[in-house]
């Protein structure tokens, strides 16, 4: 699998307009660790739509997406993907829509995989306060519901960081994410 998205994001850079990367680590009361390296990327094609690559590296996990995006406004976004997972199913179906207007933000993405509990589930919604600093809520499966902010430290680099407080119903726990993103 780390052969394969390492194919897949050489040859979507050698073409590559916007990509950011995300590395964050999640700590659970019993004193554990759980990092994450996410890479997305974008290619645009036309004024309305785009060429997506994401991928997930984890400890015991792993898979790689790509996609394609419609923008039908400048502020809504509607992505579908597909790709493969290191897991015993080798397929994944993804969508996206984000809705991004002036100050404010909404973005839901979900994923699927072979089998009943291979799923996945992320929303987040922000409000921009200033240019460096921006606060909402996140829920976020086997990472938890809660108040997320992010601060960017170098706005010109795309340099920034965030906490997320969260507690995770599936897994009856509390979690504390903390995240670094950059874009390239």
């Amino acid at each position: 699998m780390k052969k394969i998205t390492t194919f897949l994001l050489i040859i979507f850079f050698a073409y590559q307009a916007y990509a950011q990367i995300e590395v964050y680590d999640r700590y659970t009361p019993d004193n554990k660790l759980d990092p994450e390296i996410n890479i997305f990327g974008e290619k645009e094609l036309s004024d309305k739509f785009k060429l997506t690559v994401f991928t997930v590296l984890e400890p015991h996990w792993a898979q790689g997406l790509i996609g394609i995006a419609y923008a039908p406004v400048e502020w809504v976004n509607f992505e579908v993907s597909g790709g493969i997972e290191y897991h015993p199913a080798w397929y994944r179906l993804g969508g996206k829509i984000s809705f991004i207007k002036d100050k404010l933000s909404l973005v839901t993405i979900a994923e699927k995989g072979d089998g009943h509990d291979n799923y996945f589930y992320k929303s987040t919604l922000l409000y921009k306060f200033s240019e460096k600093f921006k606060l909402g809520a996140r829920i976020w499966r086997d990472h938890g519901i809660g108040p997320v902010g992010m601060y960017t430290i170098v706005k010109r680099s795309g340099l920034d960081v965030w906490l997320m407080p969260s507690y995770d119903l599936e897994h009856d726990t509390g979690r504390l994410i903390f995240g670094v993103s950059v874009k390239i």
